[in-house]
């Protein structure tokens, strides 16, 4: 993914997104007319870009995790290019900072964010099925994988609605707290060992 991107292998590495996301900014400065974007790759560090009026600054925190934080909690999109993934941490950090996600819908992505559906950005066939709620109900969009110039119109549709975009974040931050927040998954964890400990119980009788 793209905040686990470093300046070596990494930004050659397809799968890691870095290009899929490049594109998109490139695609999207070519036309913005917003307030001039900051893109930060948090994880790693090289010198600073800038190309189609947009900034790209490399921060470098060194397992800081109060610094990832800080990132997460001063951005107002989340962007997750990658072209395979399983069920990224970085996508849940975004979400329980209450950051909303635009993301390639790779791998495990569609179950941890809740897809927003935006006409011009989610309405094709490839998206269809990705597109679930509302997007003031939503934690973010999701687009087909590799594709960045949806994936650009994603970032500028949350860029460009502000009120919406906040309660993306808020559900966000609410969502993470009740299916992926640590009381939940020792629940689950207990659920499972017990209905495990029940079929062992049952072969001994």
């Amino acid at each position: 993914d793209y905040a686990e991107t470093d300046p070596g292998p990494h930004r050659r590495n397809p799968v890691k997104g870095y290009r899929v996301i490049r594109d998109a900014m490139i695609r999207m400065g070519s036309g913005w007319k917003g307030p001039r974007v900051l893109l930060l790759v948090v994880g790693s560090k090289a010198p600073d870009e800038n190309f189609a009026g947009l900034d790209i600054r490399f921060v470098s925190h060194a397992g800081d995790a109060e610094a990832v934080r800080t990132c997460y909690l001063a951005a107002d999109v989340y962007i997750h290019g990658a072209t395979e993934d399983n069920f990224p941490n970085t996508v849940l950090e975004a979400l329980a900072c209450g950051t909303p996600v635009v993301s390639t819908a790779a791998g495990g992505i569609p179950e941890q964010v809740r897809p927003a559906r935006v006409p011009g950005i989610t309405a094709g066939a490839a998206a269809r099925n990705l597109a679930d709620h509302p997007p003031e109900e939503s934690t973010g969009i999701l687009v087909p994988v590799g594709d960045s110039a949806l994936l650009a119109k994603a970032v500028e549709w949350i860029l460009s609605n502000g009120g919406t975009r906040r309660l993306m974040g808020i559900h966000a931050a609410k969502d993470a707290r009740l299916r992926f927040g640590l009381d939940r998954q020792l629940d689950d964890y207990e659920k499972v060992y017990a209905a495990l400990a029940g079929r062992e119980g049952g072969r001994r009788v």
